[in-house]
């Protein structure tokens, strides 16, 4: 066995330990603003003002795609009520984030039932409004009936009109979406965990930059 086929066991391993762990210890870099409001109330919350003021511009695109994210994740945890948008968090030590300026990074441990894994690979497609394949032939499959009726950019289906002329692909593209929660990641860097809340009790640790 080569040594990239070793080193791909193991991370699988490693990740089969972090996932049936109850509770899972995970990491999130956020504002000291953060963590300030967790402690002092117990808890936070991602409100929708904070994401307007992130993404400008371009903020219902995001705010779309995170209603889809809490809606469909619904299916498998435990999502408090009133909690509407995810907070992102990295699930082993040596792919959190550093503290950079301005920010800390803080450990918890979060009861299984509240943590929503999620494929960073299917994700991708997502976001893109794209078909998100459950293997490299299933891919291929699903281009050649792109091919076949004559539909040269996917995301179109979703994003525009023409979605109404091929119902058929529009919601084939719709129903994969849901292995963004089902599809298991291939390692730690194609995982990510959610929770629609961080509380005072799961605090672990603080690290902030120096």
């Amino acid at each position: 066995m080569d040594r990239c086929r070793e080193t791909r066991d193991r991370e699988e391993q490693e990740l089969d330990t972090v996932l049936s762990a109850d509770p899972v210890r995970l990491w999130t870099r956020q504002d000291p603003a953060v963590c300030r409001e967790m402690i002092e109330t117990g808890f936070y919350r991602v409100r929708e003002e904070y994401i307007r003021r992130k993404n400008d511009t371009i903020s219902e695109y995001y705010i779309d795609l995170y209603r889809w994210l809490t809606k469909e994740a619904g299916k498998y945890v435990d999502i408090p009520q009133g909690a509407a948008f995810p907070i992102w968090l990295t699930m082993s030590r040596s792919s959190s984030f550093e503290p950079s300026p301005g920010t800390v990074v803080m450990t918890f441990e979060i009861p299984r039932e509240c943590v929503a894994v999620l494929n960073v690979t299917a994700w991708g497609y997502r976001q893109n409004y794209w078909y998100v394949p459950e293997n490299r032939d299933d891919e291929i499959r699903f281009r050649s009936e792109l091919v076949r009726c004559g539909v040269k950019e996917q995301d179109e289906l979703i994003s525009s009109g023409k979605g109404n002329f091929y119902p058929l692909l529009t919601r084939q593209i719709r129903a994969s979406w849901s292995r963004v929660f089902t599809m298991r990641p291939k390692n730690f860097d194609d995982a990510n965990a959610l929770v629609w809340e961080l509380r005072a009790e799961w605090l672990k640790e603080i690290r902030e930059y120096e």
